[in-house]
């Protein structure tokens, strides 16, 4: 009896232990620092120790002014980690700037390692999550009210209002990470095979090239017709030169033998103008 008590004792404890360290996004420190040494070719989980610091490894001022929102999205985040704040090694907190232009959104995307908790600076945002049984939670959150996305659910915010829209957010890890949905699945590399994107979606084929991997940098699906004729995928506009486009024609960064401006993958992505892509394809790119 008394060695079953004990027992029970030791496997309550040692569940305990195991709780207890499941639900913190990050180990707990060991000692009073351990400044990140972003160049160590050590790999680990966090980052190796330096040797010497300063304050400088403790501070950062990026998150101090608005960045500019002139993108497809019309948002922007700043991440303030232990990327750009050495110091924050260990200590399982980091934080974020996110600016939105009227209109921008903040795409759909996962931090696979911290939960978040973001803070309106000005404006208002429309935030979410959804759960893994499919609920969508939503909210319209204004100026110094807070919304909290659970660690590792899909989520997002967008800027329904007139004006600019700016926030905080902060995070229970040095490093929280984030996997945006949509440049996941269509501008992977190598890339998810058009196959799975098409059954996955209920599209054609068609639409997975013209409608998605084209907008989202991809280029051409596998060799399938751009309107001419199939096309190659070269690898890196700026590293790869193509025998006879050492200047290169490109769909962002992809680089495509026998490629001209009037193709219809060109008339899909993200630049519309037919004087732009003529433009494009003038310009040295070698």
């Amino acid at each position: 009896m008394v060695v079953t008590g004990k027992l029970s004792v030791v496997v309550i404890t040692v569940l305990i232990a195991t709780i207890s360290n499941s639900v913190s996004a990050d180990p707990d420190m060991l000692q009073d620092v351990c400044v990140a040494d972003l160049n160590n070719a050590v790999k680990m989980n966090g980052f190796a120790c330096k040797a010497n610091f300063s304050a400088s490894d403790f501070s950062f001022a990026g998150l101090a002014i608005p960045q500019p929102t002139n993108n497809t999205l019309g948002s922007i985040v700043t991440f303030a980690d232990v990327a750009q704040i050495p110091g924050l090694n260990t200590l399982g907190v980091s934080m974020a700037r996110l600016d939105f232009a009227p209109g921008g959104l903040n795409q759909p995307h996962t931090h696979q390692r911290g939960s978040e908790v973001l803070f309106v600076l000005y404006g208002e945002l429309d935030a979410a999550f959804i759960t893994t049984d499919n609920v969508l939670v939503s909210k319209t959150i204004k100026q110094s009210e807070i919304f909290t996305f659970p660690r590792g659910l899909v989520h997002f915010q967008i800027n329904n209002g007139k004006g600019p829209a700016a926030a905080i957010a902060a995070f229970n890890s040095q490093y929280p990470g984030r996997q945006d949905i949509a440049t996941s699945l269509f501008a992977a590399t190598p890339p998810v095979p058009d196959s799975v994107l098409s059954k996955a979606f209920q599209i054609s084929y068609q639409e997975v090239c013209r409608g998605t991997k084209a907008v989202f940098g991809s280029g051409i699906c596998g060799g399938i017709s751009c309107g001419r004729k199939k096309t190659k995928q070269r690898n890196s506009a700026l590293t790869y030169k193509v025998p006879g486009y050492e200047h290169g024609n490109f769909i962002g960064p992809t680089i495509l033998s026998d490629a001209a401006a009037d193709m219809e993958c060109y008339k899909v992505s993200y630049i519309h103008n037919p004087k732009y892509l003529n433009l494009v394809f003038r310009m040295n790119l070698g």
